[in-house]
């Protein structure tokens, strides 16, 4: 449907469109590849300001924003603008995001000049639904546009024909990985002490003895183990002489269990350490959002009810997804971290597209289910993007993404958004209140956070 104030907006121009209506995606390139519609005929919008004014940019989904090549082109300071900061400029147009189209905004545009030879153009006015009108509407709706192609870098993705379901691009890609996936020898094993770990959850007789005797087969995890919970996040300063004391007298049970298989799992992988995927940066980002992820379990008043260890080990684990496309594909990993680095304003999802083909959803669902984790988990990784999603163990994935909204405006993990969508926010019952007091607290340990991060990383 489209917003009431976009449509009256319209139908007093006499611009004609029509509404496509598709599964719920990430983003508009997402839409784009699935309904077989080239993306360089999605249009997107980002809206940048600086002590001069501000510019709304419009241009290709399939496209790279360079405010670099901006700011040298313009001689202008240009940043761009978060989510909060557009509510705040356009309240009634933007809900968080910018259409492209300048006239509704009434400033000045950079727009890129692909569109003035465009028959048709599609742009996004909800998760689920891409708006088409005429190319020659679309520019009129632009208003007095400046009409340039220096300001992004366009990659060229062929399609099959347009009326096919998938981009020919990224499904042969997914094809390749999904083929080295299913291979015995591509998929790494999971380790064996994890395995006995996921038998020791599925037991209802096993107690804290049980657990320890797992653990203490491996020196190495128990060590670890041990030095977590002698941090000064667990506010420990008693003598800890084995698993069996981690388990009784700080931890418990559960969160020992799920923590232990966290990490058994995630120091498996070696990847470079270096850049926003690399190790030192991954860790740091998935510790804070497990701790995050888990405390925010206590702000939950709805009906949706969240295990606080497995909330850990679903925060902990929902970008696993980057560990294997590093493990398996390292020059498409190297690659992704580089784009990553020099397009920090665009969406992790749509760089994943235009450079692997494939996300780190997927990639991290696929080895999930092969190493038949629980299914809190799978949901987890698959839907942490999606704020829309109310289906199967949604309390996780819906607590992982509020987390990584709230650890977005301390430049943590690959949200683009810090706002947290009010129907979430009544979906779990969420007492925001509550929410800022352990975002604070979770904040001000940030010592023994960053201590535990480095030793996943090391």
């Amino acid at each position: 449907m489209l917003p009431k104030e976009i449509q009256e907006y319209l139908h007093q121009r006499e611009v004609t469109y029509t509404l496509i209506q598709h599964d719920p995606t990430d983003s508009a390139i997402q839409a784009a590849l699935g309904l077989g519609i080239d993306p360089s005929r999605v249009a997107i919008a980002s809206l940048v300001k600086d002590n001069l004014g501000t510019l709304l940019l419009i241009y290709p989904s399939s496209a790279l924003l360079d405010i670099e090549a901006l700011n040298n082109n313009l001689r202008r300071e240009f940043a761009l603008l978060s989510s909060n900061d557009i509510n705040m400029e356009f309240p009634v147009y933007s809900h968080g995001q910018c259409l492209p189209l300048a006239m509704i905004y009434q400033m000045g545009a950079e727009v890129h000049s692909s569109f003035t030879n465009s028959k048709d153009v599609y742009f996004a006015v909800s998760n689920s639904t891409l708006c088409q009108i005429s190319g020659n509407s679309f520019c009129q709706l632009q208003g007095p546009a400046m009409y340039d192609d220096f300001f992004v870098q366009l990659q060229k993705i062929k399609l099959d024909k347009p009326s096919k379901p998938q981009q020919h691009f990224r499904r042969n890609r997914k094809e390749i990985i999904r083929q080295r996936l299913e291979k015995i020898d591509s998929l790494p094993a999971m380790p064996t002490i994890a395995q006995r770990l996921l038998q020791l959850s599925n037991n209802p007789y096993a107690g804290a003895r049980d657990l320890a005797m797992v653990i203490e087969q491996d020196p190495s995890l128990s060590a670890q183990l041990v030095r977590y919970a002698r941090s000064p996040l667990y506010g420990f300063t008693g003598d800890l002489h084995s698993i069996q004391d981690v388990v009784s007298r700080v931890l418990g049970f559960d969160m020992v269990l799920d923590m232990a298989i966290g990490v058994s799992v995630g120091r498996m992988f070696r990847n470079p350490r270096e850049g926003k995927l690399g190790l030192e940066h991954y860790w740091r980002h998935a510790i804070f959002c497990a701790v995050l992820t888990q405390k925010l379990t206590a702000a939950v008043k709805g009906p949706h009810k969240a295990r606080p260890g497995m909330a850990y080990l679903c925060g902990l684990l929902h970008n696993f997804g980057f560990l294997l496309l590093g493990h398996l594909f390292p020059q498409e990993f190297m690659m992704l971290n580089k784009a990553i680095t020099k397009f920090p304003n665009n969406s992790v999802i749509d760089l994943e597209n235009t450079v692997v083909g494939v996300t780190h959803m997927e990639l991290g669902v696929w080895l999930m289910k092969a190493w038949n984790m629980q299914d809190e988990i799978v949901f987890s990784i698959r839907e942490h993007h999606n704020e829309y999603y109310r289906d199967t163990h949604c309390v996780y994935p819906n607590l992982v993404l509020v987390a990584n909204r709230l650890l977005h405006e301390m430049e943590f993990g690959d949200e683009i958004s810090s706002t947290i969508p009010q129907g979430l926010i009544d979906h779990l019952g969420l007492d925001m209140e509550k929410v800022q007091e352990i975002l604070e607290q979770t904040l001000s340990e940030g010592q023994g956070l960053e201590y535990m991060a480095l030793q996943m990383a090391a």
